[in-house]
């Protein structure tokens, strides 16, 4: 099937933008009522673009670059305070439905109903909601495309050419997923030898070039024992368990057994994945697979010292790994509808019961930014909680 015959009518890219939209909004309604800054999004971004304007471009934060948030925030410094939480938001949502509609591409080659269940995926499932609403997190959902890069066909023209090339590095200079994804971008190059697999496995291994000298050792990192071995084990299985049940799928310490089983279920759900693509000789669903592991391996090993965090919170480290599980699904569902179906259809209900996240504490924007106008000195409260406060201090008030 060629490319344009597989194009998403418009009425179907329309349909899956509204209800990607409405899953944003029961998410966290009160985020577009009463939008406010969350965590970084004060005391790094808007500060680094308000103190350091264009040189913040280029300043990492947690070890790595953070290309996306750092141009918006500076793009929006020069609005009144009082807008600025909403576009922060905006640039979130757009992350989102950049990533949606990339999953619709034509140059995808799978059926439409494939496509459309990936879009759909990436919203309408149990994930949690820490990566949603912010332009913090934006960069977690944004690097899905480099998930999707390495299962498009190649362009055909020169405007789609140079589009892979700014996705994929806005993307790879948006956390540290170019270091992470260039062994994939490297086993495709050596899969299909092409000029195409060649030049983005390049990109992708200068931006991750580019992100070495900044990676940081995590505080977390330290000796590992029993205990953190034990840890390990409740965050694998709470990958299983959170993709399809939610909030509900994190393995309590005191039923080590339901750990197993939950570990147990992960291992023979990968067996299947690269067992049907050894049969099928079809290896489109070992990419996704692979990338899972890759983004939790590194999550597990930056927090080794104490794994704690992957288990009962930390949901931005999930939000890759269930993606691209629920797309190895998608993936192998034409050869395996039943059992495919059945799990996507547990995630989403699980998503219908457990999707609400609960309302961060309101610290008034509107006061807030009133005082960024006019006083010479400022102490701005964010959410999730005071410690997220920052101070912005001007030569004299207005």
């Amino acid at each position: 099937m060629d490319g344009p015959s597989r194009r998403a009518p418009l009425w179907l890219k329309a349909v899956v933008v509204l209800l990607t939209l409405g899953a944003l909004v029961s998410r966290r309604p009160e985020a577009f009522l009463h939008p406010q800054f969350f965590a970084e999004d004060g005391r790094i971004f808007f500060l680094g673009a308000h103190s350091e304007g264009l040189r913040s471009l280029w300043v990492p934060y947690a070890g790595y670059f953070h290309a996306y948030a750092r141009a918006l925030a500076l793009l929006f410094s020069p609005l009144p305070p009082l807008v600025l939480p909403a576009l922060y938001l905006v640039g979130n949502v757009a992350a989102v439905l950049f990533a949606v509609l990339r999953c619709l591409s034509p140059r995808l080659p799978f059926a439409l109903w494939v496509r459309t269940g990936m879009a759909l995926t990436l919203t309408l499932a149990p994930h949690e909601n820490e990566v949603f609403h912010t332009l913090t997190n934006a960069h977690w959902i944004l690097d899905v495309v480099l998930v999707l890069g390495l299962l498009m066909e190649a362009p055909t023209t020169r405007r789609e050419t140079l589009g892979d090339a700014a996705v994929l590095v806005v993307a790879s200079l948006s956390g540290p997923f170019a270091l992470i994804f260039a062994p994939l971008y490297a086993m495709k190059l050596l899969v299909e030898r092409t000029r195409h697999a060649a030049w983005q496995g390049g990109l992708v291994a200068v931006c991750a070039a580019l992100t070495i000298p900044f990676v940081e050792s995590t505080k977390r990192g330290g000796p590992v024992g029993a205990a953190q071995l034990a840890e390990a084990a409740r965050a694998i299985a709470g990958v299983a368990g959170r993709a399809f049940v939610g909030k509900w799928g994190r393995p309590p310490p005191e039923l080590p057994l339901s750990t197993a089983l939950l570990v147990l279920g992960a291992v023979l759900l990968a067996v299947a994945v690269l067992v049907d693509a050894w049969r099928s000789r079809v290896w489109a669903p070992v990419f996704p697979l692979l990338a899972a592991g890759l983004v939790f391996g590194a999550a597990l090993w930056a927090h080794r010292g104490d794994p704690g965090p992957l288990t009962w919170g930390a949901a931005r480290y999930l939000y890759i790994p269930m993606t691209c599980l629920f797309w190895s699904l998608l993936l192998v569902a034409p050869r395996n509808p039943v059992g495919s179906a059945a799990a996507l259809t547990v995630a989403l209900i699980a998503f219908g019961a457990g999707h609400r996240a609960e309302p961060h504490p309101d610290y008034d924007w509107p006061a807030a930014a009133r005082c960024l106008e006019t006083e010479a000195r400022c102490l701005v409260r964010v959410p999730p909680d005071e410690a997220w406060a920052f101070t912005v201090e001007r030569a004299a008030p207005r």
